[in-house]
């Protein structure tokens, strides 16, 4: 219940910031999704994997950039460029001792990111093996997309996952992200199963199409 409480409390900001930032007609289409997915929605996602024992590359990005490791003072810029939900979860990532973040900046500035984390942060009863990194909260600022800025960064995440002796990295991608799946498998991900996430109310349910034994499945509750 506690759980249901925060995500309403987040839905009600995030409809504010649509507000400000995009309007009326957005924010009550937004407010309508989300309220009906406290109640109930059901996900189909592919789980992604890449070897790190092939070797890691990626095509000069359309736009310079440099790659480095996030700091928690980077939180004011990226901040005021997501919703007020996604701004308290980079929060709560950077006060993580097993999640790292890197920034990709264009003439100083973050213009996208990702986290490589050691276990699985969002609400799903899977685990990794000690070999294994967890790629997530890929996003690229609008007016940086399509320029190959991702492909550096999944490649930087790859090459230090492979100093730190991590022999694969897992994604969990929307299956209907058609632009994520092709992202992550021009980076060499390819799909190892597909995860099925079902809740109603508090009340959450995974099943799991496995084809690797990466990861497994049950359900849970509040």
């Amino acid at each position: 219940m506690r759980y249901t409480l925060s995500r309403l409390a987040d839905v009600v900001q995030d409809t504010l910031y649509i507000l400000r930032t995009t309007g009326w007609p957005a924010a009550v289409r937004s407010l309508t999704r989300r309220i009906g997915q406290l109640f109930f929605s059901t996900v189909e996602f592919a789980v992604l994997a890449r070897s790190l024992d092939e070797p890691i590359g990626c095509s000069e990005p359309r736009a310079s950039v440099e790659v480095r490791q996030g700091i928690p003072q980077d939180m004011p810029r990226i901040g005021n460029l997501v919703s007020p939900s996604y701004r308290k979860r980079h929060e709560q990532l950077f006060a993580r001792d097993d999640s790292i973040c890197f920034v990709a900046t264009h003439e100083q500035e973050i213009v996208a990111w990702c986290w490589v984390s050691k276990e699985f942060v969002h609400r799903a009863p899977l685990q990794l093996a000690l070999t294994e990194g967890y790629v997530h909260g890929v996003y690229t600022v609008p007016g940086y997309r399509r320029l190959g800025i991702q492909a550096v960064l999944l490649a930087h995440c790859a090459a230090w996952a492979h100093e730190q002796g991590h022999r694969r990295l897992i994604a969990l991608v929307n299956v209907g992200n058609g632009a994520s799946r092709g992202m992550f498998s021009k980076a060499g991900y390819r799909q190892i199963g597909q995860l099925n996430r079902s809740h109603i109310l508090w009340w959450y349910r995974f099943r799991q199409k496995p084809t690797d034994n990466a990861v497994s499945s049950g359900s849970t509750g509040d």
